[in-house]
């Protein structure tokens, strides 16, 4: 949970780079609430507003929905649910906010895996994750494509 606040601090302008490094500004900790879906390494998130985000683990496919109040300092997990099939795993390693085409961006490695130096073809896909345009929650559609023809 620490990647998640460490990114939503940056996202919301909390930290500061100083001569030493990040320091947090005052204000007290953040409250956390709901339940991080998968597996407990977040490896990505990014903000489509001050409010609404999207987060993913690293290992499996899973994106999950989350809810920000700067003021009350407060980030709610939301609604999780995965971009491939039972068992796939995307390895998950970013995720872009378009705002201007009301979606997210998620992209799997495009790597081989580690433990079996084996090329998994689910972990080649780039994934548009489109918002439902009065909650700006994702509507369910996901677009899948590729770069790698590119590499």
């Amino acid at each position: 949970m620490k990647i998640v606040i460490c990114s939503l601090f940056l996202a919301t302008s909390a930290m500061a780079m100083d001569a030493t490094g990040w320091t947090l500004h005052p204000g007290g900790p953040w409250q956390v609430s709901g339940s991080l879906k998968g597996k407990k390494d977040v490896s990505a998130i990014d903000l489509i507003s001050s409010s609404t985000g999207l987060l993913a683990s690293d290992e499996g496919s899973l994106v999950q929905a989350v809810r920000l109040d700067a003021a009350l300092r407060t980030l709610t997990l939301g609604t999780a649910w995965p971009l491939l099939g039972p068992k796939l795993e995307a390895d998950i390693e970013g995720i872009a906010a378009a705002p201007a085409e009301n979606c997210y961006f998620v992209t799997g490695s495009h790597a081989i895996s580690r433990k079996k130096m084996e090329l998994e073809p689910s972990r080649f896909h780039i994934f548009r994750v489109r918002l439902n345009p009065a909650t700006q929650a994702p509507s369910g559609a996901v677009d899948t494509s590729t770069l790698g023809h590119l590499l």
